[in-house]
């Protein structure tokens, strides 16, 4: 039990390497970014621009991990609860 509750809550050497590593990451995509919109390509900024945006909502759940699970179960369980027996199966999903 407690080893699980150290990955849980982040006290392990490979959570603090994924976050210490999403500054590093994010500058250099940030840089490569700028110097791609420098040199006026087309296809690059866009890419990198994603790239940076998923980077961005990656860390958001890195940093969210132990809150997330607990959440995402109880509105799974609050939705399945409310649509209960709405659904049958002449209807179907369409």
């Amino acid at each position: 039990m407690l080893r699980f509750r150290g990955l849980l809550y982040g006290s392990d050497w490979f959570h603090r390497v994924l976050v210490g590593g999403m500054p590093i990451v994010t500058a250099v995509l940030a840089i490569a970014l700028w110097r791609a919109i420098d040199n006026s390509r087309e296809v690059a900024p866009s890419v990198l621009s994603m790239a940076l945006f998923a980077l961005s909502y990656l860390g958001l759940a890195i940093s969210l991990w132990p809150h997330l699970i607990p959440a995402i179960l109880g509105y799974t369980a609050y939705s399945y609860w409310v649509f209960r027996g709405k659904v049958t199966g002449s209807f179907g999903y369409h």
